[in-house]
């Protein structure tokens, strides 16, 4: 609890300490949304809020009912290094039980086309387990405040992880899509499918456990901006 403590109140600080003539802070919900099944609803949500180059990440939700029981929280320094792209420097909290739940970040986020972005984040825990995840979000216009949103997202492990049920490789896969409807400036509500499979040995593990290798679920939800 101290450790997750120190670490808000770290980033905190770093915030209070911009300069009074920072940008106002922007950024705003992209993800919050229900993932309905026969058996189960997940909860998901991803945020980012920025204060020039200090950022804060806060995703959370649940795989086995509508609540927030799993949360993640990392503060970042983000600086452009070139047009649409930006490197990041931090670190991250994991809110749950268990330990190993503080790690370090780096990573890279980029504009690759001007309806393509990517990232990939590489997360090395205090216990030197190291993770990564990559992710390409596209956006597609049909019409006046319509959208089609692909998404793939790859998550690896560095070696094998035992208590997080995770091998050494490609450990998940996630597909999905979402159909954007603006209803204004600064609000937006989809709907879509998503596809999420665990890779390689780590699916072997998810089936000695008794857990699902894939699911695919209906979407629901809606983003908020500043």
């Amino acid at each position: 609890m101290f450790r997750r403590l120190h670490f808000l109140c770290a980033f905190a600080a770093l915030a209070l300490n911009a300069p009074a003539h920072a940008a106002p802070v922007e950024g705003g919900i992209d993800l919050f949304e229900l993932h309905p099944g026969p058996d189960n609803t997940h909860l998901v949500m991803e945020s980012t809020w920025e204060l020039g180059q200090a950022v804060l990440k806060v995703d959370g939700g649940s795989e086995t009912r509508p609540t927030f029981e799993d949360v993640t929280v990392q503060g970042l320094w983000m600086p452009e290094v070139a047009k649409g792209v930006k490197l990041a420097f931090g670190a991250r909290q994991d809110l749950r039980p268990g330990d190993d739940l503080t790690h370090g970040v780096a990573g890279v986020e980029a504009e690759l086309l001007p309806w393509l972005s990517g990232e990939h984040y590489l997360f090395l825990s205090q216990h030197g387990d190291l993770t990564g995840s990559g992710k390409l979000v596209a956006r597609w216009p049909l019409a006046p405040g319509v959208a089609l949103e692909p998404r793939v997202q790859l998550d690896w492990a560095a070696r094998n992880i035992p208590r997080e049920g995770l091998a050494a490789g490609a450990t998940g896969l996630e597909l999905s899509v979402r159909l954007r409807r603006s209803l204004g400036a600064h609000v937006d509500v989809y709907a879509g499918v998503i596809h999420e499979r665990a890779l390689g040995r780590s699916a072997a593990i998810a089936e000695a456990n008794g857990s699902p290798v894939h699911v695919t679920r209906a979407v629901i939800g809606a983003g908020f901006s500043l």
